[in-house]
């Protein structure tokens, strides 16, 4: 989440689609699984921040029948850089509900939109922390300078 919206939507780096994505990508050997997370947001995104909640685990196949999954994460920005790695691509920051709609052929990118919104409506209501305790002692989420 960051000032105008809730959600970070990115163009798709493939220049025949007209799609908009959550900043994903795999995890590099060694790596961690939030480490990565937080360096994809950084790569694919150009947003530099805190993890704050674990969306769990989603389970899909794509058209080809190819099984994939995602470890969700929800992020306060703190940095949003004006060029980064993927600065090609274009981002939007828009709202839950426009995110939804904006990826609706995406169902398995719908379902962490809607992680995310219950994990704020539950830590607005103060029946969830603000932030998750085993994320906020990860020290490789302090800001620094854009992955390039």
């Amino acid at each position: 989440e960051q000032g105008g919206g809730d959600v970070l939507l990115i163009s798709s780096s493939n220049p025949n689609k007209n799609d908009w994505l959550l900043p994903k990508g795999g995890w590099d050997e060694g790596e961690d699984i939030e480490k990565a997370a937080w360096r994809e947001a950084i790569e694919e995104g150009g947003v530099n921040g805190k993890l704050t909640a674990a969306l769990g685990k989603i389970t899909f196949k794509n058209k080809d029948d190819k099984k994939y999954r995602y470890y969700a994460y929800k992020m306060k920005a703190k940095t949003v850089y004006d060029d980064w790695s993927e600065s090609v691509r274009y981002r939007l920051w828009v709202s839950y509900e426009d995110a939804i709609k904006m990826l609706g052929n995406r169902e398995e990118m719908v379902n962490i939109v809607k992680r995310a919104k219950l994990a704020d409506d539950l830590a607005n209501a103060n029946r969830l922390p603000k932030e998750d305790p085993r994320l906020a002692a990860l020290d490789f989420l302090k800001p620094t300078a854009a992955i390039n």
